[in-house]
């Protein structure tokens, strides 16, 4: 999953970030909330497959999604907001 959240990061650079799904358990068991920063950033609010990712993501637990920054124009924060996370 790690992959489509960067599609702007040249392919020979490496890290060791943790699966996403590591990452949200780890934020719910210390009591914390898991919110999408500025996902207008990594997803394309008009393709089907950042529907998907964002799905996916509240399957693990994701909480919330910040919908409405300057990151986004109009249509994004509409599309955003209409994602539906939380509980």
């Amino acid at each position: 999953m790690n992959d489509v959240l960067k599609p702007l990061t040249p392919a020979d650079y490496n890290d060791s970030l943790p699966p996403v799904e590591d990452v949200i358990a780890l934020i719910l068991k210390l009591g914390g909330v898991p919110v999408l920063a500025h996902p207008g950033l990594q997803l394309d609010s008009a393709a089907d497959r950042s529907l998907e990712v964002v799905k996916t993501f509240k399957e693990m637990g994701l909480e919330g999604i910040e919908a409405v920054s300057t990151y986004h124009d109009a249509r994004a924060v509409d599309v955003f907001l209409q994602m539906g996370v939380g509980p």
